[in-house]
């Protein structure tokens, strides 16, 4: 993906925010606990002070809205692509990822690492087949994906192919990691979403449902499992420095770094 010189963080419509939020039924601790933030920045995000993107993207889940949905109007034209902020994380099961993309409307894929020259063709021929497992692109196996989500012997089944493209890839040294956002959906597919969804209705005979003109997108990104390896270990040390009684001298920590 593409990488931009981005700000250090950007400023939320804080009365929207709040005004969601109260919709929802939520205090702001409910906010903060379901985001995985502390208390004190939602209270900033809703005061408008300036928070960091990912905090964006974990308040926006929250509040089901998109990233842009919740900043300040001044502020929209300057966040670029929304996948270039969302934070990452390692798959770590077949069900995570089948969770991931039954769950959205589009899932793109993205691999940062270049395999190794051994292993180059065996994680392209991985990556080829898997590629029709990823819903809204062209490669997209539909019946598939629409057997996965209505029959719990077919996602089961799906469940041990789709572990077999994961193993493969950590046998090739490398793995996924996944996120999602929300997102607008651009003009002409919105239209067609939503003759779509007439036609669904009157084929089913539902009523009482409102299309809403979203989408929920996957991304996930092939990295070289040492980076994934590190990061986690990155991570493990800021949990525990978090949590520990007294602050570790920093000397030490770099010592640890695994960089």
């Amino acid at each position: 993906m593409q990488k931009l010189e981005r700000k250090k963080g950007m400023r939320c419509d804080g009365v929207k925010a709040a005004g969601l939020r109260r919709v929802l039924g939520f205090s702001q601790q409910d906010v903060a606990d379901k985001a995985k933030v502390s208390k004190t920045t939602v209270e900033r995000l809703e005061r408008g002070m300036a928070v960091d993107y990912q905090t964006i993207h974990q308040v926006a889940a929250v509040l089901d809205v998109a990233f842009n949905d919740l900043l300040q109007a001044a502020e929209r034209g300057e966040a670029g692509p929304e996948a270039d902020f969302v934070p990452l994380g390692p798959l770590v099961s077949a069900r995570e990822l089948m969770d991931l993309l039954l769950r959205c409307d589009t899932v793109l894929l993205d691999i940062e690492d270049k395999p190794s020259p051994d292993a180059f063709r065996h994680v392209v021929t991985t990556l080829r087949a898997f590629e029709r497992f990823l819903p809204g692109t062209k490669r997209s196996d539909w019946e598939l994906l629409s057997t996965w989500r209505s029959s719990a012997v077919d996602r089961l089944e799906g469940l041990l192919v789709l572990e077999g493209s994961m193993s493969a890839l950590t046998e090739a040294g490398m793995h996924m990691l996944a996120g999602e956002y929300v997102a607008d959906m651009a003009p002409e597919e919105a239209h067609a979403a939503a003759q779509d969804f007439v036609d669904a209705m009157e084929f089913t005979g539902l009523s009482g449902s409102d299309f809403d003109p979203r989408k929920r997108v996957g991304l996930l990104r092939v990295v070289q499992a040492s980076r994934r390896q590190a990061k986690a270990k990155v991570d493990d040390m800021a949990r525990e420095k978090a949590t520990a009684p007294a602050p570790e001298p920093a000397a030490a920590l770099a010592d640890d770094c695994p960089f």
